[in-house]
């Protein structure tokens, strides 16, 4: 007869970050019979959530009635498969949402014997739940020595893996006679223990003469969070780890933390780069064993985790693995590209002749012998590449890391050079073009130039060209303006503006337009704003305080910071008209002639007295 033992645990207790949604019923131990059919199990689930949960599983040897849950009632049934070897099978249920996952443990042992002597388990509890910090102990455990037996047995107990927390043998031994009971007790210690839960088998044995017994046990103790709920300043004390920089393919090496926190767990997350030999942890020290697996340069990372949790900033280290354990200046290499006897970048090749010299990365020395394939083929240092083709390069040298390199190179590349070389341009300018090579066709627009030169006859963008046969064609968007001036100034000249003034500008285009000011404040100047602005061919505004003034039309700065102050009273000869001079002139000889006279007749006057 083979006995199924079916546990359903949940696998993470302690506080949860975000509430969970599910609530599934709890499920007995059941038994049956490998080979026969194996009774379904059904759970009822409720979701408190108003949107649909989904479950998901691990493992093959159930099937699901159902992968999600509503907001009602919902039925989960799980239907197993019957087996044919004993051993102990996982899975997990899983929800789509926060809810804690559900462990799934199928204990498969083998046919017990009902006939002659025996060992007879007698029912019990198999699995134990304590809260982290507590102590206590199972109840009895009891083997039953059959009646068949003519002797009594010599009885005792062992425990496969030996464990002190939070699980620890309490055994006995003696002799027992026919029908009567053997017993033993498991002890429970959660002090400075992880949550989760914990697993170990324990083996009776009994014997007459040559004869031997066994019964195997497997039992569960489930550790729960504690009552006093875990502080965020319990994880200010991260483990401390340690682990060789440099290591050889196939030796074997170890991570160790010192961990000194039970609510801290610790995962080294899978590196390609290695393989784990074994993990251990005694006393608050965590050992990871691994052997590196190829040579290359890698960070190797180990997790800090609470109820699944990252916590604080995890450990990582940067790893040399080596082929041997006799390490030069490193395991990289650098090339380095040589083409026109000047050094270039990758990026920077053309179809033609290229060399390349290989040195250490980390020295930077030169490494005189290594092997080069150019896309499968082998070649010498100096190759030739070709235009539009991809390449794969690879480098190989003892002692280093293979490098590829994929590239795909264009054609030499022309210049386009600009007589003048401006932002933009008017229309009428004549712009010329030249180039590095000779023999070079430009084009601007559609037309192809005989002389290498052009007049813009309009304004706009133009595109222009450079091409040559074997050479990447050279492109450029030229910017050709119409230019902004003032068709009529009134008044006439700068030299006339002074407050109270009223400026009116004609345009010879119709353009959006902008008047600026920085205010004269005593002997400073304040932040320069726009006191009017329009749209239009005449710009028209009165000048009403002193400062700077600025006139913009389009892209072009008609006037730039033009100063206006008050004037005092002056007489300005050079604004009158000729008829003003030659009135002025008149009237200054009428006013001398007048004075002369009478000074004259006063004269006169005294002599004769």
């Amino acid at each position: 007869m083979k006995r199924v033992c079916l546990l359903l645990v949940i696998l993470f207790f302690g506080i949860n970050f975000v509430s969970s949604t599910i609530t599934c019923d709890s499920i007995e131990q059941i038994n049956g019979i490998v080979g026969e059919p194996i009774s379904p199990i059904t759970i009822n689930c409720i979701n408190d959530n108003n949107e649909t949960v989904t479950i998901g599983k691990t493992g093959d040897f159930f099937t699901l009635s159902n992968n999600e849950v509503s907001m009602e009632t919902t039925p989960i049934t799980l239907e197993f498969f019957s087996f044919s070897n004993p051993g102990t099978y996982y899975s997990v249920l899983y929800f789509s949402d926060d809810t804690t996952p559900i462990s799934v443990v199928m204990v498969v042992e083998d046919e017990e014997e009902t006939m002659g002597c025996r060992l007879i388990e007698l029912p019990h509890t198999t699995n134990y739940r304590i809260k982290q910090g507590e102590t206590g102990s199972s109840s009895q455990l009891k083997i039953k020595v059959s009646t068949e037996c003519k002797n009594s047995l010599s009885m005792s107990v062992t425990e496969q893996t030996q464990m002190n927390k939070p699980m620890y043998l309490q055994g006995s031994s003696g002799d027992v006679s026919p029908g009567e009971e053997f017993s033993f007790t498991i002890g429970l210690d959660a002090e400075g223990v992880n949550t989760g839960t914990y697993q170990n088998t324990y083996i009776v044995s009994a014997t007459d003469g040559d004869k031997i017994y066994k019964k195997e046990i497997t039992l569960f103790t489930i550790v729960t969070v504690s009552d006093s709920p875990v502080e965020e300043d319990t994880f200010s004390d991260l483990p401390t780890c340690s682990l060789d920089s440099e290591m050889s393919i196939n030796n074997t090496y170890s991570l160790v933390c010192q961990n000194d926190n039970p609510n801290i767990e610790i995962e080294v997350p899978y590196n390609e780069y290695f393989q784990g030999v074994s993990v251990s942890e005694s006393e608050g020290t965590f050992t990871y064993k691994l052997k590196p697996t190829k040579i290359g340069i890698m960070n190797l990372v180990a997790l800090f985790t609470y109820n699944g949790n990252s916590i604080g900033e995890p450990f990582s280290k940067e790893v040399k693995i080596l082929k041997s354990s006799s390490s030069g200046s490193g395991i990289e290499m650098d090339i380095l590209f040589y083409q026109f006897d000047n050094k270039k970048e990758k990026s920077e090749l053309v179809a033609g002749d290229v060399t390349i010299l290989v040195k250490d990365k980390t020295s930077q020395s030169i490494i005189p012998s290594f092997t080069t394939y150019l896309n499968g083929n082998l070649v010498n240092n100096t190759f030739t590449i070709k235009a539009n083709i991809n390449y794969e390069l690879i480098v190989d040298s003892e002692n280093y890391l293979s490098k590829t390199l994929n590239f795909t190179v264009g054609k030499n590349k022309l210049s386009l050079i600009l007589e003048p070389n401006k932002e933009f341009y008017f229309p009428g300018e004549v712009i010329n073009f030249s180039s590095n090579e000779e023999n070079v066709n430009f084009v601007v627009g559609d037309v192809l130039l005989t002389d290498n030169s052009y007049t813009f006859n309009s304004d706009g963008i133009f595109l222009v060209k450079a091409y040559k046969d074997g050479f990447e064609t050279v492109e450029k968007n030229l910017t050709v303006k119409k230019e902004i001036y003032p068709i009529t100034k009134t008044p006439e000249f700068l030299t006339d503006w002074k407050v109270g003034e009223k400026i009116i500008w004609d345009l010879n285009e119709n353009t959006t337009w902008t008047v600026s000011l920085a205010e004269k404040i005593d002997e400073t100047f304040g932040e320069v704003i726009v006191i009017t602005s329009g749209t239009g061919e005449r710009i028209n505004f009165k000048i009403e305080k002193e400062g700077k003034y600025t006139i913009e039309a389009g892209d072009f700065t008609l006037v730039s910071n033009y100063l206006v102050e008050k004037e005092g009273f002056t007489i300005k000869f050079w604004k009158w008209g000729w008829y003003q001079v030659i009135l002025y002139l008149i009237i200054l000889i009428f006013i001398w002639f007048f004075f002369l006279r009478e000074s004259e007749e006063e004269t006169t006057q005294k002599l004769s007295e």
